[in-house]
């Protein structure tokens, strides 16, 4: 049996979690063993969804909170385990787990980078170039969620990667017109009325803000905003719907397990984030077939449905492509399919990672 682990920021209900979800639930484990490693404490609803396929989460202190006892805790874990593979998924900070992992002797060494950051600020700019030659010499493997993210880390003259996609059980997230009428009646969203919705974690670089401000503007009843997710914003966000008086059109959900269902009662999908590589979300919600508006902060390859639209973080534009947009659904599974977003498919590229 080969041993893997996986290194991750966070254990929450993001889009890597999400994506290692998808894979590790559809991988033979009669072959593989999967042990996570999170750096903070797990969503337990996030967490238990992993322990029920079998894998063993290990949580430990966050750098930011003690950046010591974070390096000593990560070295224990990964001497100490045996593991045959390590698979970071924390973008430049992939850097750190794998000059460890090399020190101990793992053998198969992965980078993934999930994200292909477009305004970025010179800081990070600095630490990229710093630790991109440490993530070139201390991996083995290279693994991108498209070209963009690959070059983002790895540089644009860097090649030896593999884009395995932010692939989806397609099915799951056709078009319900069931599961669309129902979610309305339960959110009491009439005939006439205009869905917009998000899913998203509440943090800065979501920028449910804007979206905020945005129903401001517009000013008119007949659209309702949903917002499906937690995080540490949330508060922030609720108190601004209540200073605008929004609290009858802004509706607010924890995180959920049946997404595909709430996609199907949305009209417009919104993606407004500040930074972004290749949401999962966004490939979800194309599959639905709903209108998308994208931030232009997204990774350009998220595009796949002509329903489908990247904005420029401007309030007058996003206004007027709602208020003009056709709600009619498209069905794009076969597009969604051809593009490599189906986990039927990608599911060959995973396992093939891990062969020593």
């Amino acid at each position: 049996m080969v041993k893997v682990v996986e290194v991750v920021c966070g254990l929450q209900n993001g889009g890597v979690e999400s994506f290692l979800y998808n894979y590790i639930s559809k991988i033979n484990n009669e072959n593989y063993s999967f042990d996570i490693i999170t750096h903070g404490k797990s969503n337990e609803n996030t967490k238990n969804k992993f322990e029920k396929i079998g894998c063993k989460i290990i949580e430990i202190t966050p750098k930011r909170r003690n950046f010591i006892k974070n390096l000593f805790q990560l070295y224990y874990y990964l001497k100490n385990n045996d593991y045959d593979v390590i698979h970071c998924h924390m973008s430049i900070n992939n850097a750190i787990p794998l000059i460890i992992a090399r020190k101990v002797g793992i053998k198969l060494r992965i980078s993934h980078s999930h994200q292909a950051i477009i305004n970025e600020k010179s800081f990070r700019k600095i630490k990229k170039y710093l630790f991109r030659n440490i993530i070139l010499k201390n991996a083995n493997k290279y693994v991108a969620c498209g070209e963009n993210a690959g070059k983002y880390l790895y540089g644009k003259n860097f090649k030896n990667y593999t884009v395995i996609h932010n692939a989806i059980n397609v099915n799951n997230f056709k078009f319900n017109r069931v599961s669309r009428e129902k979610i309305r009646k339960e959110l009491n969203i009439n005939k006439d009325e205009i869905l917009l919705g998000n899913v998203g974690r509440f943090s800065y670089q979501k920028n449910h803000e804007f979206l905020i401000e945005l129903l401001k503007y517009m000013n008119n009843d007949m659209y309702k905003l949903l917002l499906i997710g937690n995080g540490e914003l949330k508060n922030e966000i609720i108190e601004k719907v209540k200073k605008y008086n929004l609290e009858n059109q802004v509706i607010f959900l924890e995180n959920i397990n049946n997404v595909n269902d709430y996609m199907s009662a949305m009209d417009i999908f919104l993606l407004p984030s500040l930074f972004e590589g290749l949401p999962l979300v966004a490939i979800e919600a194309q599959t639905s077939g709903v209108n998308c508006l994208f931030s232009k902060n997204i990774d350009n390859e998220v595009k796949i449905n002509e329903n489908a639209k990247l904005l420029d973080l401007n309030i007058l534009e996003w206004e007027r492509e709602i208020e003009t947009a056709n709600i009619n659904r498209i069905n794009n599974i076969e597009k969604i399919r051809k593009r490599g977003y189906d986990i039927e498919t990608e599911i060959e590229k995973f396992e093939k990672l891990y062969t020593l």
